[in-house]
């Protein structure tokens, strides 16, 4: 493709030839290629209309997750879209039931290599949320989310930050969704060594599947943010994980305490740090 030169740029067709504009250059190029309605109904072009279909599909499932982040993506990615939807059309492939053309975004995150794509993207292409983060978030039983802050990398000049989470219950078929955030901690560079526990502001129906997302804002010491808008790093952790299996061991008092399957059995009180797990009062006999 030829590109426009002079102080005057157009966007038009002329004598079969097209003149566009595409990020942020103007192009010049000759028209050509099979009419609109040879693409809609000739037999030759069936992998064409299956492909733009799934395209479609996919581009609406990026941005209907998109809109589900609203306020945490990065404002300055200018080309969040075409990622996002390029990451859709490649967890789609993982939908082995249906036929081409009609392969769906719900059923590729079904699998756990679908799963495994939208956890390792890049929200943020500058600030990735595994090279400001190594060792793997956990979510408990009670959907909080358990971090170590000596997992936290501080890129230079941060001297704090604050992390957040959002749990998103999405049916990407129905292009519904509802959203949840959960409660922030600041973890100033180098001085917290307790684990960080997020907890839901609210309770979370289960209606479809659950997506945990975790995001760190940095801040220097003067207070000033790294990233003009949304955050500096945001991954999504888990998608729909399998919770532990919990059984229950009565203790002194008539009270039941609810352990992880293979956590030792002690009857006595609970200790301080043994607190994360429920408790609750048995019926007198």
């Amino acid at each position: 493709m030829a590109r426009q030169i002079g102080d005057i740029k157009i966007t038009a067709t002329i004598d079969g030839v097209s003149y566009y504009k595409s990020e942020g250059e103007y192009f010049v190029r000759m028209k050509g290629g099979p009419s609109k309605k040879q693409i809609l109904h000739s037999p030759r072009f069936a992998r064409s209309r299956e492909n733009y279909h799934e395209f479609g599909a996919c581009s609406q499932a990026g941005a209907f997750l998109r809109k589900q982040l609203k306020n945490m993506l990065p404002a300055s990615d200018t080309k969040a879209y075409q990622r996002v939807t390029q990451l859709m059309s490649q967890i789609k492939h993982y939908d082995a039931d249906s036929k081409r053309g009609e392969r769906r975004v719900s059923k590729g995150l079904g699998h756990k290599e679908g799963k495994h794509l939208l956890c390792n993207f890049a929200f943020n292409l500058a600030s990735p949320l595994n090279s400001v983060l190594f060792g793997q978030p956990l979510v408990s039983a009670r959907q909080e989310l358990v971090l170590d802050p000596k997992a936290v990398i501080f890129p230079e000049g941060a001297t704090r930050v604050v992390i957040g989470g959002t749990l998103l219950d999405l049916d990407f078929d129905a292009k519904t969704g509802g959203r949840l955030d959960y409660t922030q901690s600041i973890v100033f560079a180098g001085q917290q060594t307790k684990e960080v526990k997020l907890s839901l502001k609210g309770h979370a129906e289960k209606k479809s599947q659950h997506f945990y997302f975790l995001s760190l804002c940095f801040y220097a010491e003067d207070g000033s943010s790294f990233q003009q808008g949304g955050t500096d790093s945001l991954g999504c952790i888990a998608i729909d994980p399998e919770m532990p299996v919990q059984k229950k061991v009565p203790l002194l008092g008539g009270d039941v305490l609810l352990l992880p399957m293979g956590h030792p059995v002690r009857k006595r009180v609970l200790l301080p740090e043994e607190k994360l797990f429920s408790v609750k009062r048995k019926a007198p006999v």
